[in-house]
Order: C-alpha cells, then structure tokens, then sequence
C-alpha cells in the first residue's frame, strides 16, 4: 500500500509515465525497503512489530510528536517538489547525478541495516526500554546516531534521484528537526540509561566524525 501511495505521490504530479529517474528509484527504495523488512522478520521479528507501529501517533512525548509530524510533512512535500520541479523545470541533474541519487538511499538504508544488526532496542519511537544496554559496537563505534545519519543520506539522495536539485533544499527543514530529535532522545537516554554517559564518553561524535 506504501508503495503505490508513492508510486502516485510521483506520477499524479509528474503528468507522464515515461520517467525513467522515477522508475529507477521506485525499484531502488521498495527493494531496499522489502530486504530490510525481510531481514528483520528473519532475525529479528520483535523490532519489526516496533518498527511497523511508528510514526508520530504512537510517540509518547509531545516534541517527539510534533517532530515526527512534521518530519513527515516535510518528506511528502520534498518528493512532489522535486517532481515539479523535473516536470517544470527543463534543467535537470546528469543521469550520473540521478544515479549517485539512488546510491545515497542505498547507503542510507544499508547504514539502517547495520543498525538493526547491532541495536535490538532501535525502535521507531523515542523510549528508553527497562534493562536496556548500549550497543557501542559496528556503527555505533562510529556515531551515536548511526540511523539518523543513515536517513541523511536517504533524503538527500530522493530529490537527486528524481532528477531535481530544488528538493534538495528540503533539508535545510529537516537538519534542525533531526538535531532536535536526537538531542531530546539523548536527554531521555542520559537521565534513564546510566551507562549512557560513559558511551558519550566513548563515542563523542553524534552524526558525523570530526564535525557534529
């Protein structure tokens, strides 16, 4: 059902089927989306149920709700504005842009995958879980916040993959909310999580080493 709701989230205002770059990236992001799902119901089918039940409703906290709104509102308006953008706008990315488009949204989903390799508490929503250890290993040896980089990388390679520069500027709405999001996940983590703090310790950078 998601991916015909994109599939016509795409083409309704694109105006024309005959558009290769959407093509490429429909197959790109619902294969990536169906192995990661295949992977956790194999391996791993409690953090599916979690995953499935995400979304701003089922936070528990209202600026994790507000966030995910409007993170959500956000990633709509970035994939129907860069349509219009390709359907308007007879300057378009090189197919080697749009190709390192949909390179970018697999690494940000293979990241998502490492993550659920070694996190079994990554869940969809903010929450601190009872007994719950922190995974300083794989990813996490990288950054605090592997998954949310992971997701960088995913929206910043939708617009280029749809053949547009203009989505792009979409992340200067979603960066801040990102940041909001796991600063407050991190409060959350150092008040009911107490070896927390030593893993801040250990793994200082957040997103990206050497800079955030």
């Amino acid at each position: 059902m998601r991916s015909l709701m994109l599939a016509v989230m795409i083409f309704v205002p694109a105006g024309r089927i005959d558009y290769w770059q959407a093509w490429i990236f429909l197959v790109v992001f619902i294969s990536c989306s169906v192995l990661l799902t295949a992977y956790l119901w194999k391996n791993n089918k409690t953090l599916l149920e979690q995953r499935v039940y995400g979304g701003y409703r089922h936070e528990t906290r209202k600026i994790q709700k507000v966030i995910m709104l409007s993170l959500s509102i956000i990633s709509i308006g970035q994939v129907i504005c860069s349509v219009l953008d390709y359907r308007f706008n007879s300057h378009h990315p090189s197919p080697i842009i749009v190709l390192l488009g949909d390179v970018l949204i697999i690494a940000g989903f293979y990241i998502t995958l490492l993550v659920f390799r070694e996190n079994n508490h990554a869940s969809a929503t903010v929450e601190a879980h009872p007994g719950q250890t922190i995974v300083a290993t794989g990813p996490y040896a990288v950054v605090r916040h592997p998954m949310y980089a992971g997701g960088f990388l995913t929206f910043c390679g939708i617009p280029l993959a749809l053949a547009s520069y203009a989505g792009l500027a979409f992340m200067i709405l979603m960066v801040p909310l990102f940041i909001a999001r796991l600063y407050n996940e991190e409060a959350i983590l150092l008040a009911e999580v107490p070896a927390y703090r030593s893993y801040t310790l250990l793994t200082p950078w957040r997103l990206l080493p050497k800079i955030f």
